[in-house]
């Protein structure tokens, strides 16, 4: 009896055992993510379907932060449309108030850097008024009419002086050259070729220009400001080339005027006894004058014209005694 009861506890031993580790039938807990994991009868993992799941995890969580994403920048544009709307109403109101107080009404215009046109005529053109609020008028359109309207003035720039003061800075055109007309009157031009006046007077010290082709005449009426063609300003910007190397050479104030009907033959008229000078097509200015100027000062008594127009290395340079 003992034995066949120590074989059955023997027999009840090694049937516990083998439950114990019995493989085939068991699962394990996982160390990643705290999920069981089963073995199938081959003794492998399922970790195929772990990694899908973990795949498509990761996805969402990237679209969901997308949309976050997204949601925070949409917020953003929100506040910033907001902020830009409110600034807007903010400057609206303070041009409102500004335009609407008494406190700015223009009590005062001034005009400076004129002489030739008067203040009251630059303040009438700007259509400025006193009395009327200072942000009510455009500083360009004011500007816009007075230098169409005044050919004396080159340039404009207007400044507000809080609280009710305007001040008209002008830069006048300054005539440097005259033209006479068929019916001897004279037309002002300064070194840009601008027209800035039409009179019945000679100006002193300022040489004569005869023969342009501009139509002056017809357009003596015109009220906005005139420049002369491109065949004039090419013949004008030579004679400021030629008057200003004279004046480097002090003979400047002997110029009485200039003939500019044949550009290949400009004439310049002296004021040294009545003398006429063929200048040439106006090539080596330099040289031309220094034999002009030599030519001066050997005929100081003498009527008469003086002819360097010609080739300076071919022809010669001389002066031919009026009879």
């Amino acid at each position: 009896m003992k034995t066949s009861n120590m074989k059955k506890k023997q027999k009840s031993k090694n049937e516990s055992e083998d439950n114990k580790f019995n493989f085939d039938n068991d699962y394990f807990i996982g160390t990643s993510d705290n999920k069981k994991e089963k073995i199938n009868e081959n003794g492998k993992s399922n970790k195929k379907h772990t990694s899908d799941t973990f795949g498509k995890l990761h996805e969402e969580n990237k679209v969901n932060n997308k949309k976050i994403i997204e949601k925070e920048r949409k917020n953003a544009r929100r506040k910033m449309i907001t902020r830009i709307v409110l600034l807007v109403l903010i400057l609206i109101f303070i041009f409102v108030c500004l335009a609407i107080s008494p406190i700015f009404n223009v009590e005062d215009i001034e005009v400076k850097g004129n002489s030739k046109v008067s203040s009251e005529r630059i303040i009438s053109v700007s259509e400025i008024k006193k009395y009327k609020n200072m942000f009510l008028f455009k500083k360009s359109s004011a500007t816009k009419k007075i230098l169409q309207t005044e050919s004396y003035i080159e340039s404009v720039k207007i400044k507000r002086n809080i609280p009710n003061k305007i001040t008209i800075y002008v830069e006048e055109r300054e005539p440097i050259l005259q033209i006479k007309l068929e019916d001897d009157t004279y037309v002002y031009v300064n070194n840009q070729g601008y027209v800035v006046q039409f009179s019945e007077n000679k100006l002193d010290k300022v040489p004569v220009i005869k023969e342009v082709e501009t139509d002056l005449i017809n357009l003596k009426t015109k009220e906005n400001t005139i420049r002369l063609n491109e065949n004039d300003l090419n013949s004008i910007g030579i004679i400021l080339k030629i008057m200003s190397i004279m004046k480097d050479y002090e003979i400047d104030s002997y110029i009485e005027g200039f003939d500019i009907s044949n550009t290949d033959d400009l004439i310049i008229f002296l004021n040294q006894k009545n003398k006429k000078v063929h200048f040439g097509s106006c090539s080596d200015l330099n040289t031309r004058i220094l034999y002009l100027k030599k030519i001066l000062e050997d005929t100081k008594n003498e009527k008469g014209e003086i002819f360097i127009n010609g080739n300076l290395n071919d022809d010669y340079i001389f002066f031919r005694k009026e009879v």
